[in-house]
């Protein structure tokens, strides 16, 4: 018996050994990183930029706790919100990445060590070791540990937001290797977004809420272990970050040419036009204008005139959101691909733009807008390979014929559009007959449109 279980742990032993490990500064879901073990900062940062100095911001709403991991109240520290506080995360992640955390910024699904200096996993991505710097420390100077890591994923799966849930269920269990060393060990093999996902694990310091109820809102600062701590509060109306000094991780690569300011102070307002007109007043520094109207016309005030408000669009790659109007192709009235044509046809983005938006918007092409995943011209290379055993199932004029979309003058949908949208909307079984579109039942073509913001019913 004895003998028969050394042959199982060595045999065990042996299958560990020969399987293919990687260990690396970061990790990259697809492809290789861009940034090699030795860089020294992002291309895109400043790292020689000045600190120092007061940056005002505002933010839209009130908060009534400063606890961001949990679904109780409303937070002002939750991820969401740092990026336009330009403050990062209270609580580190083990590492940053393109996740929630701050990313950097030009590289898709990458990360690159935070609080862990290194990361291993196994070639079929079933198991991750997060490796810590010894260095990292939180706010109160006490080491940051294996035993935090594993006390953060605990508390966050079963006390935090279900977004934790969500995004850690697929791990099996949890191994403190040594202090500084720490293993995930996956539900099943292939799963290489779990990585990432728990290098965005915020760490949190385990001797600070371990006798806290971690459920429960609070206006008392949480202890962190980031680049800036919280300073001051106003319940509801007013935040201050002050920057750490001491910061323990503020020469690393991933850090060098951020958090600048020696504080940040965020005020509160529940009304955008209120934060507008105290904006003109001169109450903060930075404005994000979210109205196409109000960029067009909003912006006559003596301070842009005087020159001390500098009104600029920014030109960026920073992949966007598809917005649009979706059919759903499970419906009758939206089953044939002509009638989806025709439909589009009849969409005239150039007079929409032109009076609703004062010229503002550029028009969606893909559905990977702004980034390096938008399909554009004839598919050629790896694309044309990857398409081609799905010849017969793809519409043949995808081989032949760049896509675009119909474009007006902005004055009207030209009467040969219209035409056009008719005969295909003929061929799809709806006939003109008076006023209405009818089908051989004489039933007209009818649809209803979901919103998820009101606002928009007057633009439709």
């Amino acid at each position: 018996m004895k003998r028969s279980l050394l042959l199982l742990i060595s045999l065990a032993l042996s299958f560990s050994a020969n399987a293919t490990i990687t260990e690396n500064h970061g990790y990259a879901q697809f492809g290789t990183l861009k940034y090699p073990a030795k860089f020294t900062h992002f291309d895109w940062v400043n790292p020689a930029a000045p600190k120092g100095g007061t940056l005002r911001v505002m933010a839209f709403g009130t908060f009534d706790t400063l606890n961001p991991y949990t679904f109780k109240g409303s937070s002002p520290v939750s991820t969401a919100n740092f990026l336009q506080y330009g403050v990062n995360e209270l609580n580190e992640p083990l590492m940053v990445g393109t996740g929630q955390y701050a990313p950097s910024g030009d590289e898709p699904t990458s990360s690159y060590g935070l609080i862990a200096q290194s990361v291993e996993y196994s070639e079929d991505r079933s198991w991750v070791v997060f490796n810590l710097r010894p260095q990292a420390r939180f706010h109160d100077g006490k080491p940051i540990t294996a035993d935090d890591v594993a006390f953060s994923y605990r508390t966050l799966l079963t006390e935090g937001h279900p977004q934790y849930r969500t995004n850690l269920q697929e791990v099996a269990r949890v191994d403190v290797l040594n202090p500084h060393r720490i293993r995930f060990v996956f539900k099943r093999a292939g799963n290489p977004l779990l990585i990432l996902r728990l290098g965005e694990l915020p760490v949190l310091p385990q001797h600070y809420w371990k006798n806290r109820d971690f459920k429960a809102t609070t206006f008392e600062p949480p202890l962190g272990s980031g680049p800036y701590r919280i300073s001051q509060v106003q319940p509801g109306r007013q935040l201050v970050f002050e920057r750490v000094k001491d910061y323990w991780g503020k020469d690393l690569p991933v850090n060098r040419g951020f958090y600048n300011y020696d504080k940040v102070e965020v005020e509160f307002y529940r009304d955008s036009d209120v934060a507008f007109e105290a904006f003109k007043a001169g109450e903060f520094d930075i404005y994000i204008e979210h109205q196409a109207k109000n960029w067009a016309n909003g912006y006559n005030f003596p301070a842009v005139n005087r020159g001390e408000v500098i009104k600029a669009q920014i030109a960026h790659q920073i992949p966007t959101q598809s917005q649009g109007l979706f059919m759903n192709s499970r419906r009758a009235t939206f089953s044939q691909a002509k009638v989806r044509e025709a439909l589009g046809l009849m969409f005239d983005f150039e007079w929409t733009n032109r009076t609703l938006f004062s010229g503002a918007y550029k028009r969606t092409l893909s559905y990977y807008p702004n980034s390096e995943f938008s399909a554009s011209g004839l598919p050629v290379g790896h694309e044309w390979l990857m398409l081609s055993p799905y010849r017969e199932q793809l519409p043949a004029n995808l081989f032949t014929q760049a896509f675009s979309l119909p474009q007006t003058d902005g004055r009207g949908i030209p009467r040969e559009t219209m035409r056009r949208a008719l005969g295909l909307l003929a061929e799809g079984g709806w006939k003109l007959s008076g006023q209405r579109l009818l089908n051989s039942d004489g039933q007209p073509l009818r649809f209803e449109i979901l919103l998820v913001n009101p606002n928009l019913e007057r633009i439709l």
